[in-house]
């Protein structure tokens, strides 16, 4: 039934993108690409420009459920205002949201939205960690926990938001705690960041993680 939900989901995105009274948001950067929702299994979080998109969009849900039977659920739902908006005629169904909202993980919405989403990522990290510093590991396989299992948790907060300086010092302390099991480093940082033809262990760096290519990087 997921599976089905999902394919069937995809219609109603399809339908939004094509309603002319739903105007989306122009994305950051030089494409400029319009957009109007974004979906990821059943999580789904929509764009409008003003107040007729918002209409537009209520109704082409209600069109929606009337063919499917689905509803959207108010209680898990939110709205997130930029700008000066004038909804006091007809406000949306669901609560309005005046601090930060939380999109696929990811904190938005204002001041201390970036820290927030790195430092939970962070303790995500200390956690992995934890659990792997309870396995007798050599230091091969140390070096590769980091880069293997921390790194998903870390590179999804890089599509959002930019590497913090104190956030990429508390990564590197974390994985050399990890792999000496110890405050004191055993072998020099600069070692352990080489190649293995070289003597390093390749180990992961937070400079790394901001890197487009960090999978790939950690995959060799």
């Amino acid at each position: 039934m997921p599976s089905l939900f999902v394919l069937v989901i995809e219609l109603l995105a399809e339908y939004i993108r094509k309603n002319l009274n739903i105007r989306g948001i122009l994305t950051p950067g030089d494409a400029k690409k319009k957009a109007w929702c974004v979906l990821y299994m059943d999580d789904i979080t929509l764009f409008c420009m003003d107040r007729k998109s918002v209409q537009s969009l209520l109704e082409a849900c209600k069109d929606f459920g009337k063919a499917s039977g689905a509803k959207i659920n108010v209680d898990k739902s939110q709205a997130k205002l930029f700008g000066r908006w004038d909804l006091c005629n007809e406000p949306p169904p669901f609560p309005i949201e005046t601090g930060l909202v939380k999109i696929l993980g990811i904190w938005f919405g204002g001041p201390g939205a970036a820290a927030k989403s790195w430092y939970e990522r962070l303790t995500k990290v200390k956690q992995k960690l934890g659990f792997w510093s309870l396995r007798h590991l050599s230091i091969e396989g140390k070096a590769l926990v980091p880069r293997n299992d921390a790194l998903p948790v870390l590179q999804c907060v890089t599509q959002a938001w930019p590497l913090l300086a104190n956030v990429a010092r508390a990564v590197n302390s974390m994985v050399f705690h990890f792999v000496w099991h110890s405050k004191m480093d055993r072998v020099k940082r600069t070692v352990m960041h080489k190649e293995h033809r070289k003597g390093g262990r390749q180990s992961l760096t937070s400079q790394q993680s901001s890197e487009p290519s960090l999978y790939a990087a950690a995959s060799e």
